[in-house]
């Protein structure tokens, strides 16, 4: 008797360690240290005094040496070189081949193999430009598609989240008329619905749920090795095998969660907004730069002035790696999207002050 006594005593004690192992290897990847750095000392390659740019709204690198701002004041794509002098633009309002609707300009823009890619949305159009800004060719696309995150990969084909239509969360399709899916990346949290009812969402929110349709919405990046998935309602990086097969999920620290989702849910239960919807989104870009994944998180809001401006950095393994906060406590900008350079520089576009900011991370 006395044996089985001390059996069990040992057998406790392993489940204890090993709880207390996991418990400590959680905490750890959850407490890593917060390099914070103010918005107003990040270098100013593009400064509001300029007036190069009105409203920018999404940044590429095309080298080490150039960058691409689309402007949707100007209704522009605008070249600079990494010293923020402005180099050519190119882009027009219109109906004719590779001009855009003017109301909803361009979006998406990616530069790969030399070529850059937009989404004409009010067109369902997809453009390809030569490096000088000459119209290539315009794609047409399915509806759903327009409001899906887009990356051009190297092989003309496209990495598209679909929020839970094609019975996925992102496809591989050819960039071409056919528009062929060669490959579909995991698989719907909740049943895709074609219907959207704003109210109905925004009382969810209010109650502290996530509505179903937005519990689907994903950003996507192709890594050397698969797939990574940011679940952006869900708080949630996912990595995928090249065969679709599901090899981690990490949770984003519990203090970002928490504060974001607090803010969506107080901003949703506002009577002010009825018939509108807050919608909870974490992250606005997700970047792979030599083999890390780098994680944008601007405030959800320009009005959020409690919460910060943050860049997780993970390995490829989910480990959190860097932890940055941009802190603007006079909110004086609204750090909006950034790029990555083959040099590890990283350029923010602050749409506020209509700026392009530099930073260089340190990591290895």
């Amino acid at each position: 008797m006395k044996i089985k006594s001390q059996l069990f005593l040992y057998a406790l004690l392993v489940l204890l360690f090993a709880s207390c192992q996991s418990y400590s290897g959680q905490d750890e990847s959850q407490s890593i240290k917060i390099d914070t750095l103010q918005v107003i000392d990040l270098e100013k390659i593009v400064s509001t005094e300029s007036a190069l740019l009105g409203e920018p709204r999404e940044i590429v690198s095309m080298d080490e040496k150039h960058l691409a701002v689309y402007d949707h004041a100007f209704k522009k794509i605008i070249l600079f070189n990494s010293e923020g002098e402005k180099l050519d633009e190119f882009g027009k309002i219109g109906e004719g081949p590779g001009e855009w609707d003017s109301m909803s300009g361009a979006a998406d823009l990616n530069f790969v193999s030399d070529l850059f890619f937009t989404n004409n949305r009010g067109r369902f159009l997809f453009d390809r430009y030569d490096r000088s800004g000459n119209h290539i060719v315009s794609i047409s696309y399915p509806q759903y598609l327009n409001y899906s995150h887009k990356s051009l990969l190297a092989d003309n084909k496209l990495l598209v989240t679909t929020n839970g239509h094609e019975n996925a969360l992102a496809i591989v399709m050819d960039l071409n008329d056919e528009g062929n899916i060669i490959k579909r990346i995991g698989s719907p949290v909740a049943e895709y619905s074609e219907a959207r009812n704003i109210e109905q969402e925004r009382m969810k929110y209010s109650n502290g749920e996530i509505p179903e349709n937005d519990r689907n919405r994903a950003l996507a990046a192709k890594g050397e090795d698969g797939y990574f998935i940011f679940m952006n309602a869900l708080g949630e990086l996912r990595h995928y095998s090249k065969d679709g097969e599901l090899l981690f999920q990490e949770e984003i620290p519990e203090k970002i969660k928490d504060s974001v989702f607090d803010y969506v849910v107080h901003q949703n239960k506002e009577v002010a907004r009825e018939h509108t919807v807050m919608p909870l989104t974490y992250a606005r870009e997700m970047l792979i730069n030599e083999d890390l994944i780098y994680l944008f998180m601007p405030r959800p809001h320009p009005e959020a002035t409690e919460l910060d401006f943050r860049m997780l950095v993970y390995n490829s393994k989910g480990e959190l790696q860097k932890h940055y906060v941009f802190a603007d406590p006079e909110n004086e900008s609204f750090l909006y999207d950034f790029t990555i350079n083959n040099e590890n520089n990283i350029y923010f576009i602050d749409v506020m002050r209509s700026k392009i900011l530099k930073f260089i991370p340190d990591v290895e």
